[in-house]
């Protein structure tokens, strides 16, 4: 075959060799990552793992055909062009291939020792279980990956000693090709013996204790850990009142552990009104800088083993504060402690964020994770949140409960969270979920809409809703026909604090934030109003219930959302982007809450024939 003729299969081989090569530095990049950064979604990584291996090998593969360097290899297979003379050095083969191959077998040994030496003092409950499997794991495929190369490259060595010619050298290019084709087989027989697949049908009990499943992601069991260990450091500071703190101390009645059994909710309220009366004083600016430093031993017992992990790094910031906004939320502060007692039950972020939410065991709260820059922005945002919330008690904003860092002794980075009361907390199912952002929402084909006399309004029949539970967003919202069936009082009060709301958020220089909409149904038999959260409304009908709520509202318009904004304006309709300075943002988010979510019947109605008539909504000012 003529180089010309290779050119295809060249571009191939280049491309799915090096790609396999550097799938194994993603690998143990992953696995530093999880040591690193345990809190990083699994999506995300994934994205960034395909894009980095693929858009390498398309470069390389790209290159290989853009020089020219492409054509018949030293060994008969279509690959890098080999040299006139046998003998001669090949500089392309250094540089597609055994750089990158030497480059990702020492990387990835110098992080799996990392990885081993950084647990060699110290272990965790869920990560000790799976650590060992994982690094195991990682180990197999890296003896697996480097012996097979060892083995071709001894033999491509051998064939260049014999300069490629003669009846030894085509018996060594033989040998090469089959070493070559072996490694789909090699991985198969790597991934049996790290799955148990031998032991299961030999009948034979797998390795793992019952409860430890056999994919269980090494990040996943340190996030099981660091949780855990959360946990356990919010309940320790709320406990303990603040020894070193640079502000005045409270008298002791103040300094008692909130977990005290005769601390009752009219004593917590009122000694929260006397804490928000200190708040005007002055002198207690110092509370939003304070931080209270906790370092605790935890001691975890399995049946298997003791492990003792001492020197928790945790940091309360403004304790004093967020006290003062859970007892403005009237949360008891012993119903508080309680409901971080058990294990946390995580979800990934359904957003762009990529972020991750841990209810508690109550589902009453949410443990966010936060990076760094949104927890500074937060605690510099938080004397202006807290002055607001204080004078808006009835305010949709995201209700902050607390923030807190971790740093443990093996060194990883500071993990951030942050504690937020539940938007959606109740013991009923919720049937809809939409977030909100007031995008433009085309309807192109309106649902059927038919309207019914009966004794009191005219009643809206759509298409057959879906059963699903996800989550729906604003064009979904449009096309349903979705909006709040409330009395025109209470839609008047909504629009007014909402108003407000948005106008703190655009003064804070927020964007991106959301309208949290979850609607179930409400029976007035059997249901009490007044056990309702204050964040949910009664419909007019009685028949369901709506909880609303701002959340993501720590995006502040920094220089990477103007960059955003930018680029996306030259490329997107400005209407369907969220990157928006936040006066328009606020405008455009407004406006479609007051066309859309805060809409009566009888708007819907009178609109019906202008919205068959136009194929989209323009949002204008109010």
């Amino acid at each position: 075959m003529s180089d010309e003729g290779c050119a295809a299969l060249s571009v191939y081989n280049q491309f799915f060799i090096l790609g396999s090569g550097l799938w194994y530095m993603m690998l143990s990049l992953d696995l530093l990552i999880a040591l690193i950064n345990p809190w990083m979604g699994y999506a995300i990584k994934t994205w960034a793992y395909h894009t980095i291996t693929w858009s390498i090998s398309s470069l390389s593969a790209a290159s290989i055909y853009s020089l020219h360097l492409y054509g018949v290899s030293s060994l008969n297979i279509c690959w890098i062009r080999r040299t006139l003379d046998a003998r001669e050095p090949n500089d392309a083969n250094w540089i597609f291939l055994f750089g990158p191959v030497l480059a990702v077998w020492f990387v990835s040994f110098a992080v799996l020792l990392f990885a081993t030496f950084r647990f060699a003092r110290r272990q965790m409950d869920s990560t000790y279980r799976s650590k060992r499997r994982s690094l195991l794991q990682y180990f197999r495929y890296l003896i697996m990956y480097g012996a097979f190369w060892v083995v071709c490259g001894g033999l491509y060595y051998s064939a260049y000693l014999r300069s490629f010619s003669g009846r030894s050298a085509h018996h060594i290019e033989l040998a090469f090709m089959v070493a070559l084709g072996s490694y789909p087989l090699l991985v198969g027989v790597v991934w049996g013996v790290n799955t148990d697949l031998l032991t299961h049908f030999q009948g034979g009990d797998p390795v793992l204790e019952p409860n430890v499943g056999l994919t269980e992601h090494f990040s996943t069991s340190l996030r099981k850990d660091l949780m855990k260990y959360t946990t356990v450091g919010i309940i320790r500071s709320l406990r303990e009142p603040s020894e070193d703190s640079p502000v005045r101390r409270t008298d002791k009645s103040r300094s008692q552990p909130l977990s005290d059994p005769n601390i009752s909710r009219s004593q917590s309220m009122s000694s929260a009104s006397a804490r928000s009366d200190e708040f005007e004083d002055g002198g207690t600016h110092l509370w939003y800088a304070e931080k209270k430093r906790l370092a605790t031993t935890v001691r975890l017992n399995t049946s298997k083993l003791q492990v003792y992990y001492d020197k928790l790094g945790f940091t309360d910031y403004a304790p004093r504060v967020f006290a003062n906004l859970r007892a403005i939320a009237g949360i008891d502060p012993e119903a508080y402690e309680s409901s971080f007692v058990g294990t946390l039950s995580e979800i990934a972020s359904e957003g762009k964020s990529g972020m991750l939410f841990y209810f508690t065991s109550d589902r009453r709260y949410i443990v966010k994770t936060m990076t760094k820059d949104e927890h500074a922005f937060l605690l510099r945002m938080l004397p202006s949140y807290h002055a607001y919330v204080r004078t808006q008690p009835s305010t949709l904003l995201c209700r902050f409960l607390g923030c807190h860092s971790m740093q443990l002794p093996v060194g990883w980075d500071k993990m951030f969270f942050v504690v937020m009361e539940n938007v959606l907390s109740t013991h009923h199912e919720i049937d809809d979920r939409y977030d909100l952002k007031g995008l433009f929402a085309p309807v192109l084909h309106p649902p059927l809409r038919v309207f019914l006399k009966d004794d009191q309004t005219a009643r809206l029949l759509s298409p057959p809703q879906t059963a699903t539970k996800q989550l729906w967003h604003d064009h979904e919202f449009v096309a349903r026909g979705t909006y709040l069936n409330v009395a025109s009082t209470a839609r008047l009060e909504l629009l007014t604090q909402m108003t407000s709301d948005i106008g703190f958020l655009q003064e804070m220089d927020i964007m991106d934030y959301s309208c949290i909409v979850g609607i179930r149904e409400f029976d007035a038999e059997t249901e009490s109003t007044e056990l309702l959260p204050k964040n949910a409304i009664v419909s007019a009908d009685a028949k369901k219930v709506y909880y609303l709520g701002f959340i993501d509202i720590l995006q502040s318009y920094g220089l990477r959302w103007k960059v955003q904004n930018l680029v996306l304006s030259l490329v997107r309709d400005k209407r369907t982007i969220t990157a928006l300075p936040p006066p328009e943002y606020a405008l455009r988010f407004l406006s479609f809450l007051h066309a859309h979510l805060l809409r009566s019947s009888a708007d819907g109605s009178a609109s019906f024939k202008s919205m068959t008539a136009r194929s989209s909504f323009n949002y204008g000012t109010l």
